[in-house]
């Protein structure tokens, strides 16, 4: 009787379920990017108290942008043997972007969770040089090109920065086809880092440019224009922008 009480009382003791000890950690399931392409990653915190919005540190070269300022939340409870074990996550969504290439990790730190502090382990990621532009707009079937007014300014001065973006309209039956709202669906549908020029709105027009063959190509072409003011002496970074769309090679 007593090695057969012991023997079940050992298996409850191995089912028993282990509660999370509060932390956060990170999830992202691309960790390479070319420079300026956008890396999306989620924070949570499990078992914490509901956090507000961290800060993060980065390394210098990269930024992070929260994309939500409160958290998803999601809760789970199970009973195994009798016992109840809850578990409570809230996520916050990151948008990370690299200036430059290299390797890089924004490190270990702790993060404020209601009145006291979680550890968040780090995050690598790796960025590659943009691909070199090999190609005339004519050639292509998106552009982006910045574009400023002045190259050298006194601080306090303003300059005029320009963004212009081009899609090639599809040809349906031998005739070239325009979208309506085509910016808003670029924006939403493909993966976009308009950088500085982020949330203004574009003016529209339609350009026709000719490919290396001589042919004839009708785009949309959308410009951003921005004035932006030197606040410090130095180098001063517009962009880069990066645009990712599924482009519909044929409609029918």
């Amino acid at each position: 009787m007593n090695a057969v009480g012991w023997l079940i009382g050992s298996a409850m003791m191995l089912s028993a379920p282990v509660q999370e000890a509060p932390h956060a950690e990170w999830s992202a399931p691309v960790r390479a990017a070319y420079v300026g392409e956008p890396i999306t990653a989620q924070l949570t915190f499990v078992n914490t108290s509901r956090p507000d919005l961290p800060r993060i540190d980065v390394p210098d070269g990269l930024t992070i942008t929260a994309l939500t300022s409160n958290p998803s939340v999601s809760q789970m409870t199970s009973i195994i043997n009798g016992r109840r074990s809850r578990q409570a996550r809230y996520t916050f969504v990151y948008r990370i972007v690299a200036r430059k290439p290299g390797d890089y990790e924004i490190p270990t730190q702790d993060v404020q969770a209601g009145d006291g502090t979680v550890p968040l382990p780090s995050l690598s990621v790796t960025v590659q040089p943009a691909p070199p532009e090999v190609q005339a707009d004519g050639d292509s079937l998106m552009f982006a090109h910045i574009a400023v007014g002045r190259t050298s300014v006194y601080v306090g001065e303003s300059y005029e920065a320009t963004l212009r973006l081009g899609v090639r309209r599809p040809v349906y039956n031998g005739r070239s086809v325009g979208f309506s709202d085509l910016f808003t669906n670029v924006i939403r549908a493909g993966a976009v880092n308009l950088a500085d020029f982020a949330g203004m709105a574009p003016t529209a027009s339609v350009v026709s440019l000719t490919d290396g063959q001589g042919d004839t190509h009708e785009y949309d072409v959308f410009q951003i224009d921005r004035t932006v003011r030197a606040d410090q002496a130095g180098t001063v970074r517009i962009g880069p922008v990066f645009v990712a769309w599924d482009y519909p090679v044929r409609l029918r």
